[in-house]
Order: C-alpha cells, then structure tokens, then sequence
C-alpha cells in the first residue's frame, strides 16, 4: 500500500513538472 502511494506521489509530481515546462514552452513559442 506504502508503495503504491509512493508510485502515485511520484508520477504526480512528474506530470506536474512536464505541465510547467509545456507552459513555459508555449509562452516561449509566442
């Protein structure tokens, strides 16, 4: 259960990080 939580927590934080680096990519592009 730990682990699981823990693989969740982690792929959450990933998507996070990938949506600001699209965001910040976008404002670039403009």
């Amino acid at each position: 259960m730990i682990t699981t939580q823990r693989a969740y927590s982690a792929a959450a934080k990933i998507i996070t990080t990938a949506d600001t680096m699209l965001e910040e990519l976008m404002t670039i592009k403009r």
